[in-house]
């Protein structure tokens, strides 16, 4: 990897970010729900880019004093490289400068990979969320204090 950043995501950034999003499946996810969530006051939205081109994306919300990552994508390519951990370790520093006191985000349970990544900074297991996906695959609900 030559020049990597992360820095927050720009209007410009969202053809980028769809993309992304439909790469790991997050079909729901098109270029309007991203522009509309990333402008919503208390949202948090990071992206990561190499040499210009963006490769993964964070995008999260705050209430009150609490959190939920709603999506943490990255472009298959550039997995497994430390990514997604930085993403997620910058997105968390945010949060608690924002004193938010408890995150929480669903992962589908065959998400191996994703669950690892979150357990791996802090996160556990709270509970199941039965047939969360497309009315099918359960989710476990997740927490950081």
């Amino acid at each position: 990897m030559d020049r990597f950043v992360i820095r927050p995501g720009i209007e410009s950034d969202h053809e980028d970010v769809k993309r992304i999003a439909k790469e790991c499946n997050f079909l729901s996810w098109s270029k309007g729900s991203v522009r509309s969530w990333a402008k919503t006051p208390g949202s948090v939205f990071l992206v990561a880019e190499i040499d210009g081109r963006i490769v993964g994306f964070i995008l999260s919300r705050t209430v009150l004093d609490e959190a939920e990552i709603l999506v943490l994508a990255i472009n298959e390519k550039y997995r497994n490289k430390g990514i997604g951990t930085l993403l997620l370790l910058r997105n968390l520093q945010f949060l608690g400068d924002q004193k938010i006191r408890r995150i929480f985000l669903e992962v589908d349970v065959a998400n191996e990979m994703a669950r690892h990544l979150y357990e791996k900074v802090g996160f556990k297991v709270d509970g199941v969320r039965k047939k969360y996906y497309d009315g099918k695959r359960d989710a476990y609900i997740m927490s950081y204090n």
